[in-house]
């Protein structure tokens, strides 16, 4: 499992591609590239062997909107996925392609927070597709679903994914009917302290129960990292 150093500097990349700015310093960021469609944005932030490939989530009410399009699905390099996720992705894809072909020898980090890591996901698949020989390590927080998790597997064949849910994150179970989740779940509970990774569903259910209350605040990426520091100073 990544270190929690590392997954709190990606958090904060993912907090700081919201504002637009250039404020994480930790992980040595020596450049940043812009890529924007109509309604999605990223960046993409370099250091000297690095490529993070950071997505920002929902922040105007045309990405609501995208991100209720769960019905009806799209195709994505031989999948079949979320719609409105699929058409953020292809907003982004060329701009993002162009930007990595700079950087042919830096490992590729994909990161994003809510419909910027679903985005993210997607990406990586597509540079998967385009660069056969060149893996990547995907890394979200609180992710909805994008398709089924054979199909995601299938379709990321060789990168690192892993899916950082706060307990009662009800965005990371949406859309329910019909998808699914892949990768490692590196899950970080309401009652205790530290992180589980894996965790089965009753354990989910039972660590959830009585948390209505908590769901909005847990799906902020302020959250994230707060419980993410909270984890490093308290491990199981």
């Amino acid at each position: 499992m990544l270190a929690l150093d590392y997954l709190i500097s990606v958090a904060r990349l993912c907090r700081d591609v919201y504002q637009h700015t250039q404020n994480t310093i930790d992980l040595q960021i020596i450049g940043i590239h812009d890529f924007v469609s109509d309604h999605d944005y990223g960046c993409v932030y370099v250091t000297t062997d690095t490529a993070f490939v950071v997505v920002a989530g929902t922040d105007d009410r045309e990405d609501w909107a995208s991100n209720l399009k769960a019905i009806k699905r799209a195709e994505w390099y031989g999948i079949q996925a979320h719609r409105g996720f699929v058409q953020g992705a292809r907003g982004l894809e060329t701009a993002m392609l162009e930007i990595l072909s700079q950087y042919h020898g830096h490992n590729l980090v994909f990161a994003g927070h809510s419909r910027g890591g679903a985005i993210a996901l997607l990406l990586a698949i597509a540079a998967e597709h385009h660069h056969e020989h060149r893996r990547s390590r995907t890394i979200t927080f609180g992710q909805p679903r994008v398709s089924t998790g054979r199909q995601i597997r299938l379709a990321y064949r060789y990168g690192e994914y892993v899916r950082v849910v706060n307990g009662s994150d009800a965005v990371a179970r949406y859309p329910s009917i019909g998808y699914g989740h892949a990768g490692t779940e590196l899950y970080l509970p309401n009652r205790q302290s530290g992180y589980l990774i894996d965790p089965g569903v009753i354990s989910r259910f039972a660590d959830r129960a009585g948390t209505f209350l908590e769901r909005s605040r847990d799906h902020s990426i302020n959250d994230y990292i707060q419980e993410l520091e909270q984890c490093r100073r308290n491990p199981l």
